[in-house]
């Protein structure tokens, strides 16, 4: 059982607990944990982020009609997200690649090599920006910026983009 509350909403919480309790099987050891609940990234960095790779998505679509704000977005997720590698059987990489990529945009998956046993793959799983932290995102944030920069295109300022960011540090914790 997991319940999210507020301290102000104890009386009601406990309530619920002492219910769940009370219907636990009386042979079992149980744990009982309450720890912080954990803040999301801020959804004005997010926001930011993706102002930009749209600003990014203008300029670049001068050369490269064909390019889009998602395949960008993807793009840095590659570079400055976070991934892991599994060896797959060759007969189960397109399904796992296309079970992986529902998550969401960013979330991609790419065969980087053939695996050590016969008929199988290694695969990279990229996760998306939903599950990142403040300094993944704002890592990634500041890779957006200096692409930005060199390409011309107005950003925040740093003593706003350092407001934002402090703004998300506070809501992590």
């Amino acid at each position: 059982m997991k319940i999210e509350f507020k301290k102000a909403d104890l009386v009601p919480t406990m309530a619920k607990v002492g219910a769940f309790i009370g219907s636990l099987a009386e042979q079992k050891d149980y744990v009982l944990e309450i720890k912080p609940k954990p803040k999301r990234r801020s959804l004005d960095a997010n926001a930011y982020m993706w102002a930009l790779i749209g600003k990014l998505q203008a300029e670049l679509a001068k050369n490269d009609p064909q390019i889009t704000k998602d395949e960008i977005y993807r793009g840095y997720v590659r570079q400055y997200g976070r991934s892991v590698e599994y060896q797959l059987p060759d007969t189960a990489v397109e399904a796992m690649t296309k079970s992986w990529g529902r998550n969401g945009l960013g979330w991609t998956a790419e065969k980087v090599d053939d695996g050590i046993y016969p008929r199988t793959s290694l695969v990279r799983f990229y996760y998306g920006t939903s599950c990142y932290g403040t300094k993944r995102m704002a890592r990634l944030i500041d890779a957006v910026v200096q692409d930005c920069k060199a390409l011309g295109i107005e950003t925040m300022p740093p003593a706003e983009l350092a407001q934002l960011m402090s703004a998300w540090e506070e809501r992590k914790q």
